[in-house]
């Protein structure tokens, strides 16, 4: 009895240790799907692969270790080294540069391989007795599948609420306009869409930064836009704000009620909250919403050509960046067959696995466009706003976060990106209709709880999350814009004018 009890925990303890090492490569794979997943498109059976491909490289790399090491106790340990050094590849490799600035990544991955060799090599030798503290390996054995457990039930547990929900397709309590009026009487300009992420409009920079926006009022006048010049859209982050401009019979059947359920909140919870009531109806931001947006849908039905040009940096010469993985707003239309999956994984681990963007010149793209004598759309996204994307300031970006004092600077370099682009826009296309629509004011988190520190009222921070710049040129020959349309009848009225009367107009 006491060799079979004995030969038991052999075997027990050979489970508990093979679990672990199954299970340990992908704990923090779900610990950033969990806080990931609601700002970006993450597919959870995608992530339920490539757990499954960790787990056999885990085990494999474990059967290696007891090889080289000759001990499953030493495997266990340098297993748990090497994860831990691959989920944290991109950290350990920016701390290492600033002491060797030589450092690639390639050559750190190289040394972590060494080291963990080597360490398997002493333990060989050397042969330490982990016997007296073989309890210490269970509990660390027992603790590895627990952290997966932790890590994994609260993204099946989403996705089997959002699953059963799609299933009971019978109970939709939502519309997502995809079937189009169609007019052929109605003209076809190109339309570009500027969208200026983190502008908040000119009254509100006024009246909190006293910065005087005539200059900019009559640059955009003598353009031929009629502005908003107080405009706000409480969605208060990208994902909703985009769904509620450019999807409106979504907007008016469900959205507008769940963003004002929750247009008091800051950001973490207002998210959480509207991705929740979304998941309950079956909908899935990039899934569901995203893919289907109605305006672009319907110029695409009417036969427009769609292109994105996105360009978050400043450049004199007008070279955009486009991705053929669909960067941006056109990967959350026609949604890229793996997400934001390899962008996670090239942000954390040595895997280097984002497209690599082309160049495209925007004269040579309308040139190509004009051949086909087909209307177009563009899409141009403008990231200046944010402090954190000023790529040169380095010594700017501490605290970025909370450096509200430095947004009229950061308003003002949009401001010039976005006047230039316009410029360029209108030399080669004069008739051009153009959007300029942003999105939310200070998104973060941090910022808004910040402000709220600082003494501002409830109210003051709300307005500096949902103020928007919002303006649009539409020349007379298209019927002309005679008073500033809100942002949530953009769309509206782009499709009645352009495609069909299809939606009708809210009250302002």
């Amino acid at each position: 009895m006491a060799i079979d009890a004995k030969a038991t925990r052999v075997i027990l303890n050979r489970i508990m240790y093979l679990s672990a090492v199954i299970l340990m490569p992908s704990i923090l794979l779900f610990y950033l799907y969990n806080n990931n997943r609601v700002q970006n498109h993450l597919i959870f059976y995608q992530v339920i692969i490539l757990a499954g491909i960790f787990a056999i490289a885990g085990l494999i790399l474990y059967l290696l270790f007891i090889f080289i090491a000759k001990g499953e106790e030493a495997a266990l340990l340098l297993s748990l080294c090497f994860w831990i050094c691959f989920w944290f590849f991109r950290d350990l490799y920016g701390y290492m540069s600033i002491y060797v600035t030589t450092m690639s990544a390639t050559l750190l991955l190289i040394i972590i391989c060494v080291v963990l060799f080597f360490i398997a090599i002493v333990f060989r030798n050397y042969e330490p007795s982990f016997m007296k503290v073989k309890s210490i390996f269970q509990a660390l054995s027992v603790s590895l599948i627990l952290l997966f457990v932790f890590n994994f039930i609260p993204g099946l547990s989403f996705n089997i609420t959002l699953y059963r929900a799609k299933a009971d397709s019978d109970l939709l309590s939502y519309s997502i306009k995809q079937d189009f009026i169609i007019s052929n009487r109605l003209p076809q300009p190109d339309i570009y869409w500027i969208h200026v992420d983190g502008m908040m409009s000119m009254d509100t920079v006024e009246r909190f930064w006293g910065e005087s926006q005539e200059y900019l009022r009559d640059e955009l006048s003598r353009k031929g836009f009629v502005v908003y010049a107080n405009a706000e859209l409480n969605g208060g982050y990208t994902n909703a704000a985009l769904a509620a401009i450019l999807s409106p019979t979504l907007y008016d059947s469900f959205l507008s009620d769940a963003i004002n359920r929750h247009d008091t909140l800051f950001r973490h919870d207002r998210t959480e909250k509207i991705t929740e009531e979304l998941a309950q109806v079956g909908l899935e931001y990039y899934e569901d919403i995203a893919p289907y947006f109605e305006l672009l849908v319907a110029l695409a039905t009417k036969g427009y050509d769609m292109s994105a040009y996105p360009n978050p940096l400043y450049i004199n010469e007008l070279m955009e960046i486009t991705y053929e993985a669909n960067e941006y707003i056109f990967d959350r239309w026609h949604v890229s067959l793996f997400g934001d999956l390899p962008k996670l994984l090239t942000l954390t681990t040595p895997l280097n696995i984002i497209p690599k963007p082309k160049s495209v010149l925007l004269e040579e793209q309308k040139q190509e466009d004009d051949s086909q004598e087909t209307p177009c759309f563009f899409w141009h996204y403008i990231l200046q706003a944010h402090i954190l994307h000023w790529q040169n300031d380095t010594e700017l970006l501490e605290e970025n976060i909370r450096a509200i004092h430095l947004y009229p600077v950061a308003y003002e370099r949009a401001a010039q990106e976005m006047l230039h682009f316009i410029d360029e826009v209108l030399l080669i296309n004069p008739n051009a209709v153009i959007i300029l629509q942003g999105d939310h004011g200070f998104h973060h988190n941090d910022t808004q709880q910040f402000l709220l520190d600082q003494g501002h009222s409830l109210d003051q921070v709300l307005e500096l999350i949902h103020s928007v710049f919002s303006a649009v040129r539409i020349p007379a020959a298209y019927g002309g814009v005679d008073e500033p349309i809100a942002p949530l009848n953009i769309a509206r009225v782009l499709v009645n004018r352009f495609v069909g009367q299809n939606y009708r107009l809210l009250i302002s």
